[in-house]
């Protein structure tokens, strides 16, 4: 096969983003939606390499399957998100009852001065619960959505391994020569996300009913 031809083959094997975009529908956010079909993209775009270079099970390979669970984590974390957004939003639960709650004081005022170092105070206490934002943490929205009906318990065990392996690649990143990632791995991630982004796709129909 002539190096033309097998460009077009490696190139055949790379669904576009509109493609794939099809397949995230749900999401009814065009930014997101593309954001994540560029995820996808770049994951079948990894797997078609490893492929290509037949480069299983070599150094190079660990870092691809590493790359490939972190984008699917984030591909996760991002429809779960997007989720329990619309949750909100259609009030299907509330914030209060779903988004972590603490409390927090306000208008202190010096009642009595003890001594140089030592003031009686007074001060209102009241609950304030947090916002779900672009920057709430994953771990928050993955509770948060399994308050909300959203993840089981099962799913929700199977999100936070997830969430737990990306976590543990950036922090192996830091600390030592971590090599040892395999098709295993990441094929394990794969069907983490395939179980979490189906249940999370009937979760956004159902909410339209």
């Amino acid at each position: 096969m002539t190096e033309r031809a097998n460009k077009l083959s490696f190139e055949a094997k790379i669904p576009s983003t509109t493609e794939l975009e099809g397949r995230f529908s749900f999401i009814e956010d065009a930014t997101l939606r593309l954001n994540v079909a560029i995820s996808f993209q770049y994951i079948i775009f990894l797997i078609a390499l490893l492929d290509e270079l037949e480069a299983e099970n070599t150094t190079i390979s660990s870092s691809i399957h590493k790359d490939m669970i972190v984008q699917t984590a984030t591909i996760v974390e991002s429809c779960t998100h997007h989720c329990l957004k619309k949750y909100i939003e259609a009030e299907k639960v509330k914030s209060s009852d779903v988004m972590p709650t603490d409390w927090e004081t306000k208008d202190h005022k010096e009642i009595y001065k003890i001594s140089e170092d030592e003031r009686i105070c007074g001060a209102i206490r009241y609950k304030k619960t947090e916002h779900l934002t672009d920057r709430t943490q994953s771990i928050v929205v993955n509770r948060a959505a399994q308050k909300a009906g959203i993840l089981s318990e099962t799913l929700f065990a199977k999100a936070e391994k997830l969430r737990e392996l990306r976590n543990k690649i950036h922090l192996a990143g830091l600390q030592a020569v971590d090599g040892s990632y395999e098709k295993s791995d990441s094929q394990g991630a794969f069907d983490i996300a395939t179980a979490v982004i189906e249940n999370i796709e009937k979760k956004l129909a159902q909410l339209k009913t």
